[in-house]
C-alpha cells in the first residue's frame, strides 16, 4: 500500500523491468534455487548502471567443503557457487567485485557486493577448489558421522535425548545412517512445537521447558547450525554427555 514500493508477483523472466539507474540491488538466498542465475545477472545488468551496486547472500560452497558440512548440500539447491566459481561469472559478465565476506553463523553463507567493471579488470584470481579436495572431505565427513553413529550404539540403553527440533534435523538422521528410534524425544525451545512429530522419524519432540535432572542423561545436538547456543543453554545443566556430530 506505499507508493514508493512496487511488489510485483511474477517471475523476472515474465517482468519488463524498470531501468535501475544507480540503483542498490538486494538479494537473499536466491541464486542458489535458479536454474539460470546467469540469466538473471544478465537481465538485471542490462537496466543498470555503472553506479548500481548489488548485494547478494547465498549458500558458500567453499564453506560447505572446508568444514565438511555436506549435510547442507539440499535437493531444492540447483546451484552451490565458491568464491572462486562467482568471480568467474562475474568476470564473464564484465562485473567488479566489491568485496565478499562469509558469514559462519548463518549456514556459511557467501555475502558478495558487485557492479559493473567499468572496464576495469574485474577480479583478482581466486583459490580454486579441486575435486580432489571436495571428495577428501566428503569422505572425512562420512566417516566422522559413522563414529558419531557408532558411539550411539554403544550407550544404547543409557537415556539420550535430542536437543533442536530444526527443519534439517531429517536430514542428519540420512548422512547418520540412524533414525534416531533411541531417542527419548527432541526438545526445541519453541512451546509451539509440544506434541509435534516428524513425518519420517519416530521421535515426539517436547519443550525445552522444564529440562532438569541430566546427571544420568545424554544429549545430542540435532540442530547443528545453532549449537552454540545450545551449547550455552547445556553446559549449566550439567548432561552426563553432549554428543556434537559435527565441528561448529
Amino acid at each position: 500500500t506505499d507508493d514508493k514500493i512496487s511488489v510485483i508477483g511474477d517471475f523476472i523472466e515474465n517482468v519488463e523491468l524498470p531501468n535501475l539507474d544507480d540503483a542498490l540491488i538486494l538479494s537473499s538466498h536466491l541464486m542458489e534455487h535458479m536454474r539460470d542465475p546467469r540469466l538473471m545477472l544478465e537481465t538485471l545488468l542490462e537496466k543498470s548502471t555503472d553506479e548500481t551496486l548489488f548485494i547478494f547472500q547465498f549458500p558458500g560452497f567453499d564453506t560447505l567443503v572446508q568444514e565438511w558440512r555436506f549435510d547442507q548440500i539440499y535437493n531444492h539447491h540447483l546451484q552451490y557457487f565458491s568464491r572462486h566459481s562467482f568471480a568467474h561469472l562475474l568476470n564473464e559478465l564484465g562485473c567488479e567485485l566489491v568485496d565478499a565476506e562469509v558469514n559462519r553463523l548463518y549456514w556459511g553463507s557467501l555475502l558478495v557486493a558487485f557492479r559493473k567493471s567499468k572496464g576495469r579488470k574485474a577480479n583478482p584470481n581466486t583459490e580454486k577448489i579441486s575435486p580432489g579436495k571436495v571428495l577428501e572431505n566428503y569422505s572425512s565427513f562420512k566417516n566422522r558421522l559413522d563414529v558419531t553413529n557408532q558411539y550411539l550404539k554403544s550407550i544404547e540403553g543409557e537415556r539420550l535425548i535430542g536437543y533442536g527440533a530444526g527443519l534439517q534435523l531429517p536430514v542428519l538422521a540420512y548422512h547418520l545412517n540412524n533414525d534416531f528410534s533411541s531417542l527419548e524425544c527432541v526438545v526445541d525451545d519453541d512451546k509451539n512445537k509440544e506434541g509435534m512429530f516428524y513425518i519420517n522419524l519416530p521421535v515426539p519432540i517436547r519443550s525445552s521447558d522444564g529440562l532438569n535432572n541430566l546427571e544420568e542423561t545424554n544429549i545430542i545436538v540435532t540442530a547443528i547450525n545453532f549449537t552454540r547456543a545450545i551449547l550455552l543453554r547445556l553446559i549449566p545443566l550439567n548432561p552426563k554427555r553432549i554428543i556434537l556430530p559435527l565441528n561448529v
